[in-house]
């Protein structure tokens, strides 16, 4: 017999803030006495590892690195053909850590986080933050200040949306350049700034996400949206993005495939729990999954009924233990 599957997200599912769900931890040591396999796929911007310790956690129960697929999980193909480039990556997020997980986790060796950045450039390079701003010497300084990056990634959101804006709009239409003089060197050459130059990565497209908070936060999808209309805005042209997390199908069949690793798995049967409608459920429905909404999180405020088709779950639960435990009696009978 072909086994089914249940992917879970995580915020909003298993957990609110850093409790637990109630009855969660329960339902997952249920899945594992049943064999049924399983795996956790999240837009979090965090490493694999850490969010496996932190779901451990909040959940009190042993959790393995290999069942998490974060929203950069795919930069690991994408990512591939910068491996041996000379010019490095700029990257976005938490500020030398998501350079450092670009580097470790991708491998990827030339890959520099915007603060560290902006230290080395001038302090015109963004006016408004002047007056904070300390310019670093040196040779390392000097040789990050003038590189031409050969693409763009961001892993985390933003933790200054004025500094990085300005430096991800600069490399975007001055050729992967971010100094001044640079910049001008080019202009001078006859560098056409109306042009997308190089590419441009992000790893989650969620808008808003739940957490604890009473009202929805800002996540990545809106420090891209408003990369997308500023470049629009200062080119009159569209910018092309490569976008991975939920619900790209891109991410859906990496989530695929390292089920496939666990067992036989009919992927007709795959069960995607979640909160999101236009995440965790349209993702799943593209994927030909079984789409199952909770009633926590953001799912709590969700009008099914005014939902997209694309967005419109298969099953709609109140938590994620009733789901679970309708996922098991249907492996039972």
């Amino acid at each position: 017999m072909v086994a089914p599957a249940v992917v879970f997200d995580i915020d909003g599912v298993l957990r609110l803030g850093e409790r637990a769900v109630e009855g969660a931890p329960k339902m997952i040591e249920r899945l594992r006495q049943l064999e049924i396999p399983h795996l956790f796929l999240s837009n979090t911007s965090s490493s694999p590892q850490k969010v496996s310790d932190n779901l451990k956690t909040s959940l009190g129960i042993d959790m393995d690195r290999n069942q998490f697929v974060v929203s950069h999980s795919p930069f690991a193909e994408l990512l591939a053909p910068f491996q041996g480039s000379t010019d490095p990556l700029l990257v976005v997020g938490i500020d030398k850590q998501s350079a450092a997980d670009v580097r470790n986790l991708y491998n990827i060796p030339n890959a520099i986080g915007a603060g560290e950045l902006f230290e080395a450039l001038p302090s015109d390079s963004v006016p408004s933050l002047a007056p904070k701003h300390c310019q670093r010497s040196g040779p390392v300084a000097e040789s990050m200040a003038s590189s031409r990056f050969a693409g763009i990634v961001v892993m985390a959101d933003s933790d200054n949306w004025t500094r990085d804006i300005q430096l991800v709009l600069d490399a975007l239409r001055f050729g992967g350049r971010c100094s001044p003089a640079q910049i001008k060197t080019w202009l001078d050459a006859g560098g056409d700034d109306k042009q997308q130059h190089i590419p441009i990565f992000f790893a989650n497209p969620d808008f808003v996400y739940g957490a604890a908070h009473p009202s929805p936060r800002l996540t990545q999808g809106a420090f891209r949206a408003a990369v997308e209309t500023l470049f629009e805005r200062a080119t009159g042209k569209h910018l092309d993005v490569t976008q991975v997390g939920k619900p790209s199908a891109i991410s859906y069949r990496y989530a695929a495939t390292l089920l496939g690793t666990q067992s036989s798995v009919d992927h007709d049967k795959v069960y995607m729990i979640g909160d999101n409608p236009e995440s965790d459920i349209r993702g799943a429905n593209g994927a030909g999954w079984v789409s199952c909404l909770v009633r926590t999180g953001i799912g709590a405020r969700v009008d099914v009924d005014a939902l997209p088709v694309e967005d419109r779950p298969r099953l709609v639960f109140p938590t994620v233990v009733e789901a679970v435990q309708h996922i098991i009696d249907e492996v039972s009978r």
